[in-house]
């Protein structure tokens, strides 16, 4: 079996083989670079869209709520009149009933 020889010279064949290696590399590394910008501007802006969709949902919401507010303090007026209105019906029923019993 021979014994493995290293020779110190340099071929036309070694220069262009390790200079298309690192122009891959170099072109690669551009590339992915120019992949990489592309991607933090989509992101950027899908997150300034996410921003200006959370403030008008969050000016929905808070529509909703004071919507809501405003019905339940309304609710409540309705149940206090018909409270009132249901002791007066008991008031009328009673005062009829009696009236009526005491004719002959």
């Amino acid at each position: 079996m021979s014994s493995l020889e290293f020779d110190p010279r340099m071929s036309i064949g070694n220069v262009l083989s390790i200079s298309a290696v690192v122009v891959g590399i170099i072109a690669g590394w551009f590339a992915f670079e120019s992949r990489l910008a592309l991607a933090e501007d989509r992101m950027e802006r899908r997150v300034a869209a996410d921003s200006a969709n959370d403030q008008r949902n969050d000016a929905r919401i808070s529509k909703l709520e004071n919507a809501f507010d405003d019905t339940r303090s309304r609710l409540v007026r309705v149940e206090s009149k018909l409270e009132n209105q249901d002791g007066k019906l008991d008031t009328i029923l009673r005062n009829t009933s009696t009236t009526t019993n005491r004719r002959p």
